[in-house]
């Protein structure tokens, strides 16, 4: 039902016209918009992302999992180095398309961390001034919200969403065995609590760290964020509040069969 009035939005809302395909599915919107349709988008997925988790521990209940052979990824310790792109050949640049096919941002189980309130410069203080030659240029005149955009990644997120749920028991599965082969990596690696007597140096030196509880943590909060439940019908506001606390028990039941 939520799909159907995602697709069914940029028909009621989307501006006729230029730029449009030949169905007229990819229409334009006005910014205001634009945003509205970001949000559903958000919610749908969101409740997609907590329906495989919930199927997760269901397949992992029902005894139907094959541990991944795998250890836990570990979070990058320095920046992504980029390939240089090589200059769009000159006999193409006159046409005026993109280098790439666009190609929507991908799917993910758990969500970021959420944001510190700070905004300084990794590595810098909060109060060292950022000299003015580095400072970004400054946008004058503020966004208005009967500007006309098109978001080509956004339609092909709308174009996944019926996919995504065609799916969810194959993603539930591969879940499952994943974050339970990484569970059964973690439990391998902790060590046994050493034998001398505690403070003595030679219990200091075979100390081994133990892995922290609460190793999965998908979803990072026991409420949705509150960017998807904003403006959001009632009935699909209840629904996403509903399965985003049924996916963080899950997670939690998962690492207590498994941990």
């Amino acid at each position: 039902m939520y799909i159907f009035r995602i697709n069914r939005f940029p028909q009621r809302w989307g501006l006729p016209g230029e730029g449009q395909d030949e169905q007229g599915l990819r229409r334009r919107l006005f910014r205001f918009d634009l945003k509205r349709l970001t949000r559903m988008v958000d919610r749908a997925e969101h409740i997609i992302r907590c329906l495989i988790i919930w199927k997760a521990w269901r397949v992992l209940r029902d005894g139907g999992v094959t541990p991944y052979a795998g250890r836990m990824p570990s979070l990058p310790t320095g920046p992504f180095e980029r390939r240089p792109v090589a200059p769009k050949h000159p006999l193409f640049t006159p046409r005026a398309l993109p280098l790439f096919e666009p190609k929507p941002p991908p799917f993910r189980i758990s969500l970021p961390e959420p944001e510190g309130d700070t905004c300084a410069r990794p590595g810098a203080s909060a109060r060292t001034p950022t000299p003015a030659d580095s400072r970004p240029a400054r946008r004058y005149g503020r966004a208005r919200n009967d500007d006309i955009l098109r978001d080509e990644s956004l339609y092909l997120r709308i174009e996944r969403l019926d996919k995504l749920a065609d799916t969810l028991e194959k993603r539930a599965a591969r879940l499952a065995a994943r974050w339970s082969g990484w569970l059964a990596a973690a439990d391998e690696d902790k060590a046994e609590p050493p034998a001398e007597p505690e403070g003595s140096p030679r219990a200091l030196e075979d100390f081994v760290f133990r892995p922290p509880r609460h190793l999965l943590r998908p979803l990072k909060s026991h409420d949705p964020p509150p960017d998807m439940t904003d403006h959001a019908e009632p009935d699909e506001a209840d629904d996403l509040t509903a399965l985003h606390d049924a996916a963080i028990r899950a997670a939690e039941l998962f690492e207590q069969r498994c941990g």
